[in-house]
């Protein structure tokens, strides 16, 4: 099982914030290219992917921002 979080802030310390939380996607990734749009708009200049739960796999994330 993985779990997927994309986080998004104005600011480096805001990354930890809870309104920075764009997306909390439970569950495994299709292995394809996926499209994720946050529930609430939220601009930043920096991006957090966290991947949580994960063993004996190779997890490569590229993540394109539309604005």
């Amino acid at each position: 099982m993985l779990d997927i979080e994309f986080r998004v802030s104005p600011t480096l310390d805001g990354l930890d914030k809870p309104d920075s939380l764009c997306i909390d996607k439970p569950g495994k990734s299709t292995g394809r290219p996926e499209t994720f749009v946050c529930t609430t708009p939220i601009t930043g200049r920096y991006v957090k992917t966290l991947r949580k739960a994960y063993s004996n796999f190779l997890c490569l994330d590229e993540l394109e921002v539309f604005t």
